[in-house]
């Protein structure tokens, strides 16, 4: 009897070959830049300071302009995959500005409630769903009015929804030093669905884009879990820098980039193999983080400074 080892039919993948990623721009900003989002077609980068909602030329690499009417926006910033509006969380106003990106204008102003943060838009551009203090707001983007809310125990951070639309997933927790929760929404219903236990502090999440996995980072814990979404269960978790804040996906899944705010660095996951490939010196305490759809540039955010780094990944200029 031949006896053929598991290694040898199910060998270990190796990490691809990441060409090295480095910072190749600094824009100013001014204020404190805390959002951060790359429109599909990658011609323009929208920050948000708590001043205004500044647009990024990404071919001269400058601000091009400001959106007028804003009033200390958060840092929620996220398009529609058509690229047509943007939607920007309020924390003054307790509301979210629908941009009308070919004019550059607000077209509409949604209330919502207290303390408005982080925002998703479902793949089909139906709905939009705002972090708010202890409770998600659920928009309807047709008519711009919010339908309804759901309530959470905990503080709400990241939220994410899948590609489906049927879930979306908000990273929650109640102090800095216990273990967090990931909360499964069904969309239908509007209730938690599944409760996922992770490590301390979860704050950004990310999806894949098949919808299998999320990425989740700790920052009380220097790590990034990683959720196999079939059974709502962690599945590893990865030592990353000294407390990473966001993370962002490519649009192809294949690498997630991980800030690590103590470290003034970007992490490179391979989402592979689970495994950091790359490490990107930065400026000073790097933030919120979005990566083109392209795959070309990132774009990282730097509170203090008024700063936006520009990531050339892989090869890029």
């Amino acid at each position: 009897m031949i006896i053929i080892s598991a290694t040898l039919l199910h060998p270990p993948k190796k990490p691809i070959d990441v060409a090295p990623s480095s910072v190749v721009d600094v824009i100013a900003v001014g204020g404190n830049p805390v959002g951060v989002a790359v429109a599909p077609n990658g011609k323009q980068v929208y920050v948000t300071n708590h001043e205004a909602i500044l647009v990024i030329d990404t071919a001269n690499r400058s601000v091009s302009h400001s959106v007028a009417g804003s009033d200390y926006p958060s840092g929620g910033v996220a398009f529609t995959q058509d690229g047509s509006r943007a939607y920007v969380t309020h924390y003054g106003s307790a509301s979210v500005s629908v941009i009308d990106t070919a004019s550059g204008s607000v077209v509409d102003t949604i209330d919502v409630s207290w303390n408005p943060s982080d925002i998703a838009i479902s793949a089909d551009g139906s709905r939009a769903y705002v972090i708010l203090a202890y409770s998600v707001s659920v928009i309807d983007t047709a008519n711009h009015s919010m339908v309804d809310t759901i309530n959470l125990e905990g503080n709400p951070y990241g939220v994410s929804v899948s590609p489906d639309g049927r879930h979306i997933y908000v990273a929650t927790h109640t102090d800095w030093n216990s273990k967090g929760r990931v909360l499964v929404i069904d969309t239908e219903s509007l209730s938690v669905a599944d409760t996922i236990t992770v490590e301390k502090a979860p704050g950004d999440i990310a999806l894949t884009p098949d919808g299998s996995r999320a990425y989740v980072t700790h920052g009380a814990a220097d790590q990034v879990s990683v959720i196999d979404l079939a059974s709502n269960s962690v599945d590893e978790t990865i030592t990353t820098g000294y407390a990473p804040m966001a993370v962002a996906m490519t649009s192809d899944g294949s690498l997630a980039y991980v800030t690590n705010y103590g470290s003034d660095s970007v992490s490179v996951i391979d989402t592979g193999t689970n495994s950091i490939v790359d490490t990107i010196s930065t400026g000073d305490e790097p933030g919120s983080i979005a990566v083109a759809l392209d795959g070309h540039y990132a774009y990282v955010t730097h509170y203090d400074s008024g700063l936006v780094s520009v990531i050339a990944i892989g090869g890029a200029s």
